[in-house]
């Protein structure tokens, strides 16, 4: 139960950041594009940052992909985020084929001020998976408890797996 509180905290601790930041800038152009950090390469393929975290995590079992590219993205992509699919950039989703928690997703959202959103989104997708392992694979409860969501600049990143540490390293490092 900590380990999941502490996952709950750092989105609530984000959202919280944006919404401050955001109404700190409310008044400002709405045509102006949002600013991303100096250390993210804003061109970067959420794609080819998914296969990058993929291919450096040894530990994965076999894993099914879907991404923005896919026929039936939109359906495909409500598989693991509820966030309206029009503010979505691209997206790469791959999870275990075996069924079990194992599970890497990246999304590059339209605008920054949906990152707070989708993130959330991201979080409640734990919650439900957590209370579905709960039911019928206890043994990967903790694997959902101990999950990364990180965002740097319009990119989110979600970690479900042995080595979610590593893949956050690898989805940071790519995106510079």
């Amino acid at each position: 139960m900590k380990k999941l509180f502490s996952v709950k905290k750092v989105v609530c601790l984000a959202a919280l950041g944006l919404v401050i930041c955001m109404s700190a800038t409310a008044c400002g152009k709405k045509s102006e594009p949002a600013e991303v950090s100096d250390t993210v390469n804003a061109n970067v393929s959420v794609i080819e940052v998914g296969e990058k975290v993929v291919s450096e995590d040894t530990t994965l079992p076999e894993m099914v992909t879907d991404t923005s590219e896919d026929e039936n993205a939109e359906v495909k992509f409500s598989a693991a985020c509820d966030a309206e699919y029009d503010r979505i950039d691209s997206y790469f989703h791959s999870y275990s084929k075996d069924g079990m928690a194992t599970e890497i997703t990246i999304v590059k959202v339209a605008d920054s001020s949906d990152v707070a959103n989708v993130m959330n989104s991201l979080s409640k997708h734990l919650e439900d998976r957590k209370g579905t392992f709960a039911e019928y694979a206890p043994e990967q409860v903790t694997m959902v408890e101990d999950a990364v969501l990180v965002y740097e600049g319009n990119y989110i990143g979600l970690f479900v797996g042995e080595k979610a540490g590593l893949e956050k390293e690898t989805f940071e490092n790519a995106l510079k």
